[in-house]
């Protein structure tokens, strides 16, 4: 009797283990961005030394195409202010607010407007909404409308699954740079998409997926390794890869995604 008394206890105590670690994958499921911190607590000296790294680490690769993502140094380009008129008011993240500071500070040169020049960050001025910029893209994927669950669109990281998509979020979403020759291959933020602490989902678009972060900051690290170490591949990239390439300048707190 005695032993089959312990023998409940053994059994009743191993399910509530696995009970509890069902619990916590169940809560997991339904974790949401908003529900998250980006890990940003830098400040715009902090853009300095990364981009920094940036510019001489380009210097050694402008036989290279993609390097030339990032310009400095270019004194025919006049940085006036950091307003972006064509967004209404529009509450940006700090992490690309102090992205633009620190590359201004640096005499960093912007996209060129010319089809034949299309990569880069966009200027101030010219962050606008999707839906004003290349509305054609945006009605051709409202034709293919998906919406992923929270399980499977919340991934982040090298766990994501690219294909992964929400059509809902691209209605409102700002195209901030262009990383690629192709029109579309733009770089966006998703104001529908924040982080706890007010950081926007970015997102790169490809031919048939998107790779997101949770930041902008993240963003530009994932970027990084991609102009200066690893153009022949897409991102997302591990943490360990990231951080040893000039994103590792970029230090952001208990980082959640790999």
């Amino acid at each position: 009797m005695e032993i089959n008394v312990k023998l409940i206890i053994i059994i009743v105590f191993i399910g509530s283990i696995f009970a509890g670690g069902y619990a916590i994958l169940e809560k997991n499921k339904s974790v949401k961005l908003s529900q998250l911190h980006s890990g940003y607590k830098l400040q715009p000296k902090d853009w300095e030394v990364f981009l920094q790294c940036w510019q001489e680490k380009r210097l050694h690769q402008l036989d290279q195409g993609n390097a030339d993502f990032l310009r400095f140094g270019n004194e025919t380009v006049k940085h006036k202010s950091i307003e972006f008129p064509n967004l209404q008011d529009i509450p940006l993240p700090k992490s690309f607010l102090d992205f633009h500071e620190s590359y201004q500070r640096l005499g960093g040169a912007y996209r060129e407007t010319s089809i034949a020049d299309g990569i880069g960050m966009f200027a101030p001025s010219e962050v606008q909404l999707l839906s004003s910029y290349l509305l054609e893209y945006l009605e051709s994927n409202n034709e293919f409308s998906f919406e992923s669950d929270d399980e499977s669109y919340y991934k982040y990281g090298v766990e994501q699954d690219t294909a992964q998509q929400r059509t809902s979020y691209k209605q409102n979403a700002i195209v901030v740079g262009q990383y690629g020759w192709d029109d579309y291959e733009l770089i966006v933020l998703y104001p529908d998409s924040k982080t706890q602490d007010g950081e926007m989902e970015t997102a790169i678009f490809g031919l048939a997926s998107d790779a997101r972060t949770p930041s902008f900051v993240e963003m530009m690290k994932q970027l990084a390794v991609f102009f200066l170490s690893a153009p022949d591949s897409m991102p997302l990239y591990p943490q360990p890869t990231v951080a040893k390439s000039c994103a590792g300048k970029l230090t952001l707190v208990n980082v959640w995604w790999k």
